[in-house]
């Protein structure tokens, strides 16, 4: 079997310096595994990484934005808005 898992930012020594984002224990993704093994799952989206799947295919641009974290200006509810609807349209 083989089984894709997509883990948000784990809690580890190389996240260390990484404070820009809010990060999971490495416990939580092994018991999410231990789970998506358990029911079969070929895909495995530990913590919130569903929500950006789901963002992702509503918009592409705008998944592509929160990667690169680029939602924390001052404007950014009104570009993410904009983006959102020019996807859909």
């Amino acid at each position: 079997m083989v089984m894709e898992v997509l883990p948000p930012v784990v809690d580890t020594p190389m996240t260390s310096s990484n404070s820009s984002h809010s990060k999971i224990t490495s416990e939580e993704v092994a018991q999410d595994v231990i789970n998506g093994l358990r029911q079969n799952k070929k895909e495995v989206y530990v913590g919130k990484v569903w929500l950006l799947k789901m963002v992702h295919s509503i918009s592409p641009s705008l998944a592509d934005m929160i990667m690169r974290n680029e939602s924390c200006n001052k404007n950014s509810n009104k570009h993410i808005m904009i983006t959102l609807f020019k996807e859909i349209a």
